[in-house]
């Protein structure tokens, strides 16, 4: 009867060092606790206690936006990175003709600052162009 009185202690302890996410002790497989604050809410230690990231659904103060699984390269209201699309991001949307990021240049032969490419006519004199004074109203 001892032995098994002392498992029954062992046992009955033990739950109670069980870790327990929203306790407000951070356990070792835990990235937080908060405790009562943790919420799946903006900038908050996660309900089950892992810190906000990018791709997590809740739009965070670092991020211009967070659709969850659905962020992504292709897509026209969120990047994979939590930021919004834009002319200059190195992705070709769809409403870009194209986008080198960084390389955009009004002085390129390939993709202009505002993600267009050269034509003749665009008001800019490209290296294959004798002439270019821009559209000619009529």
């Amino acid at each position: 009867l001892g032995i098994v009185q002392s498992v029954r202690q062992v046992v009955e302890l033990s739950a109670l060092f069980t870790p327990i996410c929203g306790d407000g002790i951070l356990d070792i497989n835990e990235e937080c606790d908060q405790g009562r604050a943790n919420a799946n809410a903006p900038d908050a230690c996660r309900l089950n206690c892992t810190l906000p990231f990018c791709g997590d659904g809740i739009h965070d103060s670092n991020e211009a936006c967070d659709e969850g699984a659905n962020n992504s390269d292709d897509s026209e209201t969120c990047r994979s990175d939590c930021t919004i699309p834009s002319c200059g991001d190195g992705i070709v949307a769809p409403n870009e003709a194209c986008d080198e990021g960084v390389n955009n240049s009004d002085d390129s032969e390939t993709c202009r600052e505002d993600c267009t490419v050269p034509f003749c006519g665009d008001g800019r004199l490209d290296v294959n162009e004798a002439c270019d004074e821009g559209a000619v109203e009529m």
